[in-house]
């Protein structure tokens, strides 16, 4: 994972991660100072405690059921409130961001789906420059690639379960009067994840 550095004062920059252990934690606080403020990051490889299995949950769900905007908007929706529940207590209680709760609405084919909506410049900037979303509707050819080639098991697992739960399904078939699980299958049209090299 790539560092990010946030500019604290005109031409004074630090990491967020040197950012957040001066103050003890990540908190609000520090999610409300990032926003709005200028990012960059470095090519070198690095291990941060910020960038993990969660946030490798959260794009790979983006990256099926969700967009980005160029006002860093960050939406990701589902036909089911449990779903995004799940993604939005699990993400907002391990990266100290809160998110909104779901709302419903009708999508663009007059279907009903609930979806989360937030902006904020700072998750965005991780979504799209170290997870590679791309800015506006999904584009065929788009893929996760940092959390794919990562060699932590959870983030692996982490990114294969946010795609599975946005583009994809586990199914079972019964044998002998028991009911056996396949491991897991992928089922998407739009050609974001690419999973050859996850396993």
């Amino acid at each position: 994972m790539r560092k990010i550095f946030v500019e604290i004062n005109p031409s004074s920059w630090k990491s967020i991660q040197e950012l957040a252990s001066t103050r003890g934690s990540l908190g609000s606080a520090f999610w409300r100072r990032l926003d709005g403020g200028r990012l960059r990051y470095t090519h070198a490889p690095y291990a941060s405690s910020m960038m993990t299995r969660y946030w490798a949950l959260l794009a790979s769900y983006v990256s099926g059921d969700g967009d980005l905007t160029r006002d860093s908007g960050v939406r990701f929706y589902d036909c089911e409130r449990d779903t995004l529940d799940v993604i939005r207590k699990t993400v907002s209680e391990k990266l100290e961001y809160k998110f909104p709760r779901p709302s419903f609405q009708l999508n663009q084919y007059g279907r009903g789906e609930w979806v989360i909506k937030t902006r904020h410049s700072a998750v965005h900037f991780i979504l799209t420059e170290f997870y590679r979303i791309p800015i506006g509707r999904k584009k065929r050819g788009a893929s996760l690639l940092l959390p794919i080639v990562s060699k932590n098991t959870e983030v692996k697992r982490a990114a294969i379960a946010g795609s599975i739960s946005s583009d994809g399904y586990v199914s079972s078939y019964k044998s002998e009067g028991r009911f056996i699980p396949t491991i897991g299958v992928l089922s998407t049209v739009s050609a974001m994840n690419k999973f050859s090299d996850c396993c």
